[in-house]
């Protein structure tokens, strides 16, 4: 009994000190995972032989369970031999006791007795006979539980020194798997010993370039400040003539009847793409509104009447800035030219044209009408520019722009409507684009141009 407790007590201290052990280096290795370094391991490797330490510990703890229920079995058989070995000393007292009532009695058969006493002492001696073969045979059968239970401690103590064996293989191999992670554990902590002084290298050097471009770019800004008062010292010297088409031709006298989009400068300073009509009248005619068909709609904003929309050579609208900045201060003459959709054609001419800007509501003031369309726009001198979205016009109680579908110079409402919806041909509509004549008020119109020339 003293021997198997110390195994068992040697067991369970080598089961605590590996476990310890392991603990550490599982703390240590976790860091090491959590720091994303490998320098040369793999760390499917590590995270294998993690697992088959896991493995092996959990081996260790199942055998020391196992070990130590054997242990209380072996004690509690102990326990029973020796209550066994206690019964067999009293038997064994009882016998000899026994033993020695039957010697006294074979003294006294020594002597002569008388028949009936011989009887009676013969009667005692075969009971005590019986008793003794009785005893002697619970004392045997005794022995061979003893002997049994002799067997099997005998069988526990071999698979006590098997697993004693096992577990010592065991921490042996543990104690060469945790040599090797802390070689591995040595050799990642110099990589990231190494990884961290460069990337702290790297800071300096990334600070180095960042005050070197910071520096640069003081510079730069310097420079781009310095470039831009030269910029806008050069635009406030420098000043365009080509303020419109006719200053395009009479600079250049070749382009004449090269009808296209030309570049002007309303303000001299910037630009504008504009269609210029070299052609009708001599050219030299800056096409302010321009419409050939109903791909581009008109119903628009305040915002976008004022800046102009749509393509130079198609469909649009120059814009009342632009317009205000051509009118203010060189004489023009507006052309209208009319086409309807069963090819008749026509125009109108008013030798004064002039648009005021956007705080007198781009104002119109037109006069001294020449043609064979009607005089139209008669109508509408001194009235306001009215869109969906602000209402200007002379009308109390309506919005003509909203009323027309569409944005146009309107008194109460108007004569003429060439920003109207553009509707197709055989259209009698007050919505659409056209300009009112004496047999049929509101006939669709197929074509509409507007173009100015300065005097």
């Amino acid at each position: 009994m003293v021997f198997i407790r110390s195994i068992l007590t040697c067991v369970l201290l080598f089961h605590a000190f590996s476990a310890r052990g392991f603990l550490l280096n599982t703390n240590t290795s976790n860091h090491l995972l959590s720091s994303g370094q490998t320098s040369g391991y793999d760390a499917n490797t590590i995270i294998y032989l993690f697992k088959k330490i896991d493995d092996l510990q959990l081996q260790i703890h199942q055998q020391s369970k196992t070990l130590e229920a054997q242990n209380k079995t072996m004690e509690a058989q102990s326990k029973t031999l020796e209550a066994q070995n206690k019964t067999i000393e009293a038997q064994s007292i009882t016998l000899e006791a026994q033993t020695n009532v039957i010697q006294e009695l074979l003294n006294i058969t020594k002597q002569e007795p008388s028949a009936v006493s011989l009887s009676n002492d013969l009667s005692i001696l075969q009971m005590y006979v019986r008793g003794i073969i009785d005893e002697h045979q619970r004392l045997s059968n005794v022995s061979n539980a003893t002997n049994v239970l002799a067997l099997r401690i005998n069988s526990m103590a071999s698979s006590v020194r098997l697993i004693t064996s096992s577990l010592t293989d065991q921490g042996n191999r543990m104690n060469i798997m945790d040599g090797e992670f802390q070689q591995q554990i040595n050799s990642l902590n110099k990589s990231l010993i190494s990884a961290v002084n460069r990337v702290l290298q790297d800071e300096k050097d990334i600070f180095s370039n960042c005050s070197s471009v910071s520096s640069f770019l003081s510079r730069l800004e310097t420079n781009m400040s310095d470039i831009n008062d030269r910029l806008h010292s050069l635009e406030n010297k420098v000043i365009f003539d080509d303020v419109d088409c006719s200053d395009i031709l009479r600079r250049n006298p070749y382009i004449k009847g090269q009808d296209g989009v030309y570049t002007i400068y309303p303000d001299r300073i910037r630009n504008r793409t504009v269609y210029c009509d070299m052609t009708t009248e001599g050219g030299g005619w800056t096409v302010i509104q321009n419409r050939i068909d109903g791909s581009t709609d008109f119903y628009r904003t305040w915002k976008e009447y004022k800046e102009g929309f749509g393509n130079s050579s198609h469909n649009y609208w120059i814009g009342n800035d632009v317009i205000h900045q051509l009118t203010k201060e060189k004489n023009q003459v507006l052309r209208v030219e009319l086409q309807s959709f069963s090819g008749e054609r026509g125009y109108a001419e008013y030798s004064t044209f002039i648009v005021g800007d956007e705080q007198s509501k781009y104002k119109l003031t037109v006069a001294g009408y020449e043609g064979n369309i009607g005089d139209r726009l008669n109508y509408h001198n001194g009235s306001k520019f009215s869109t969906p979205d602000q209402d200007n016009d002379g009308a109390s109680g309506s919005n003509c722009a909203q009323q027309c579908n569409c944005a146009w110079w309107y008194n109460s409402c108007y004569e003429s409507n060439l920003n109207g919806k553009y509707m197709g041909p055989n259209v009698n509509d007050p919505m659409s684009m056209n300009w009112r004549g004496p047999i049929v008020n509101y006939e669709s119109l197929k074509t509409s141009r507007m173009m100015i020339r300065s005097t």
